[in-house]
């Protein structure tokens, strides 16, 4: 019997495995995605604000250490926009340190894969869950490729569409946001000052995130017909769809990359806990992106569990 069994190797699953093989706990690590997917994501797009205190609890486990530091922006101030006005509510650390930084999530995702897996307290099975249930002495997991286990505490980090927590009995509020999210990597004219910006214009919600001087990382939230209709333009179309729509601030934009669309579909499930059972991450509680807490809270909780 292990001590806990994970369902879900994302990052939140890949980090918590870590922190409790770190205890000295035995942990049985489950997802449908075979190794060398795992071992090398591919880019999806989305650049993960880390706050301080997270990046600090992935330097704990070794994870931050191992993500490229070329390849992490500081966010040195956060601005909100309001309509068309250009004025903004302005955050920054209240200190010499940045708010955070910017780091790509496939980044993370490998850095994790990378730490987890020279864990000896770590076995991998890399099948699909077929059914879960727990009973006062265990939880017991039976996957796809024929493998029964069972663990002291089963925990879902498998996504805000979790098949772990509804087979468990546990309700979640889903809320389908009637918006789909464009993310992509633009090119502008003007440097900004490593500042984030979250702009609610009418019609849309926008935001801009700082990776290089000239180059950021594009948030567009739109009515699915309308991202339909964006997300048809060729580059060039596109790319001045965007400066628009950015009201020209760093100047004209262009598309770098690839473009990728996610619906914005928020969780909140009814309750965390059931017997020999656990949610952690998007399982949990899936945000709108707009928040910026999902990976940055999740690791708090997650490489916390050890030492409680």
């Amino acid at each position: 019997m292990k001590d806990v069994a994970i369902i879900g190797a994302g990052p939140v699953g890949l980090c918590l495995a870590r922190a409790l093989a770190g205890a000295g706990l035995s942990v049985a690590l489950i997802d449908r995605i075979d190794r060398p997917r795992l071992a090398e994501p591919r880019p999806d797009g989305r650049e993960i604000a880390m706050t301080q205190a997270s990046c600090d609890l992935l330097a704990d486990i070794g994870v931050w250490q191992r993500i490229p530091q070329h390849e992490v922006a500081p966010l040195t101030h956060a601005k909100v926009f309001n309509g068309q006005s250009s004025f903004a509510m302005d955050f920054d650390s209240g200190n010499d340190r940045p708010l955070g930084f910017m780091v790509p999530n496939h980044l993370i995702r490998r850095a994790a894969f990378e730490e987890a897996e020279r864990m000896d307290g770590i076995d991998w099975h890399f099948s699909a869950l077929e059914s879960i249930t727990s009973d006062p002495g265990a939880a017991r997991l039976a996957l796809e490729d024929g493998t029964r286990l069972s663990a002291r505490l089963a925990v879902a980090a498998d996504s805000r569409f979790s098949e772990s927590r509804r087979q468990m009995g546990i309700a979640a509020r889903m809320r389908d946001n009637g918006r789909s999210m464009l993310v992509c990597r633009v090119r502008h004219q003007r440097a900004h000052d490593q500042s984030a910006w979250e702009w609610f214009d009418h019609g849309q919600t926008l935001a801009l995130l700082p990776l290089h001087e000239h180059l950021s990382s594009a948030v567009v939230t739109l009515p699915s017909q309308q991202m339909s209709e964006l997300t048809a333009l060729p580059p060039e179309a596109l790319s001045q769809a965007l400066t628009h729509r950015y009201g020209r601030r760093l100047g004209a934009m262009t598309l770098e990359g690839e473009t990728h669309v996610y619906p914005l579909v928020s969780a909140y499930a009814e309750r965390f806990v059931a017997e020999r059972f656990a949610l952690v991450g998007d399982a949990a509680v899936g945000m709108h992106p707009v928040t910026a807490h999902g990976l940055t809270l999740a690791p708090r909780v997650s490489t916390a569990w050890p030492a409680g």
